[in-house]
């Protein structure tokens, strides 16, 4: 509790409780500012590393179809539905994938308790194999370029990575409109 004064409140007085009170407004410009360089920072990051990737292993499937089936290969008996939450897509986009991914051979659908309506998914022995290559050359080419940093950068990163996943989990929250 602030003690009461008798003096008449000075100019340094208001002003701090003006400050105090009313918002800032470049405030708002600054987070719209530094969520546009997130976004774009780690856009342009995760299509370098999907680029790289791609043309280190071959481009045998496209982007969606391997991150579903890395979806897929952290969940096995996943339902279709399921698979698509995790990936924030249509279920219907997901059942397309699935469907391509069922005729190429890497992925199973397997009805749940006899009806037909449920299905989970699994991998096929080649599409685990494809995965576990997938990400092997993914990290150790991302390895390879985090070896080319200096240690500071390479700490920021690592503290970085718990900010980002709490803006993943604060992401994956419902939100009211």
């Amino acid at each position: 509790m602030q003690p009461i004064s008798n003096d008449p409140p000075g100019p340094s007085d208001e002003s701090e409780s003006e400050t105090a009170a009313a918002p800032d407004p470049a405030a708002g410009a600054d987070l719209a500012g530094l969520a546009t360089d997130i976004g774009t920072a780690i856009t342009r990051f995760r299509r370098a590393l999907q680029r790289s990737a791609r043309q280190r292993i071959g481009a045998e499937l496209s982007p969606a179809e391997v991150e579903l089936l890395s979806v897929i290969a952290d969940s096995p008996g996943l339902p279709v539905h399921e698979a698509a939450k995790q990936l924030g897509a249509a279920p219907n986009t997901v059942s397309t994938l699935i469907r391509r991914l069922t005729l190429q051979g890497f992925v199973l659908r397997e009805t749940v308790h006899g009806d037909r309506r449920v299905t989970s998914l699994r991998l096929t022995e080649s599409a685990a194999t494809y995965v576990q290559d997938w990400r092997r050359d993914r990290y150790g080419l991302l390895a390879e370029v985090l070896g080319n940093i200096d240690d500071d950068d390479r700490a920021r990163l690592l503290s970085a990575t718990s900010v980002l996943d709490a803006l993943s989990e604060a992401l994956y929250q419902p939100r009211q409109r």
